[in-house]
């Protein structure tokens, strides 16, 4: 599926703020820059243009399970929520399944999501690598695992109708169900943020 973005003129990007030899470049800036016509990107003035005008991420209801949805309803819980510095969120149910998709905050950046690349049922799924991408119509952008573990169901419909990943990114636009490794160890992982870790780097990412 990847193959499909060729010849579609789009410019493939990551949801990691780390850019290579663009270290100068804030998240936030990032995901405008998917958006922004290349010719004027070197012209564009962040000073007079933020991520926040689009929607305000410092809203602590902003990315929050959608509870009628099966990332939330697929069991009793507890369900634990939480998220990466590249917009992946994840949630772990007591059964060790858990649904991984991008953040309300990255779905608004990127603007409308015309295409959805899932990965296989069976795929390993490994911590920090690629599981799939999401397209508007300007950007290609790669979607990473947050977990170690494998994948025993993909959100197949998006293939068709990839709109609920705009609309409803951490809920109906769920991407991939993962059986996990390790679900104490995940849990206890360091690197990924809770609700209120995650509000705060959104705010830190704005300034």
């Amino acid at each position: 599926m990847i193959s499909s973005a060729v010849g579609r003129s789009i410019q493939r990007n990551t949801f990691s703020p780390l850019l290579k030899n663009q270290s100068f470049v804030k998240p936030s800036q990032f995901f405008l820059k998917s958006s922004i016509n290349s010719n004027n990107f070197n012209n564009f003035n962040y000073n007079s243009f933020s991520i926040s005008k689009r929607f305000n991420s410092s809203d602590s209801s902003l990315n929050v399970l959608n509870k009628s949805s099966l990332p939330f309803t697929y069991s009793d819980g507890p369900v634990t929520l939480r998220f990466t510095p590249e917009h992946e969120w994840v949630a772990f149910h007591p059964d060790g399944t858990s649904f991984i998709g991008i953040t309300k905050h990255a779905s608004h950046a990127v603007g409308d999501i015309t295409f959805v690349e899932l990965p296989s049922i069976d795929t390993d799924a490994v911590k920090g690598e690629v599981l799939g991408s999401v397209e508007s119509v300007k950007s290609a952008n790669d979607v990473y695992f947050p977990v170690n573990g494998n994948v025993v169901d993909v959100n197949s419909p998006l293939e068709d109708d990839p709109s609920p990943v705009s609309t409803d990114a951490m809920g109906d636009g769920w991407l991939v169900k993962v059986d996990l490794v390790d679900l104490e160890g995940t849990q206890k992982d360091t690197e990924l943020m809770t609700e209120e870790a995650y509000k705060n780097f959104l705010e830190n990412e704005e300034h």
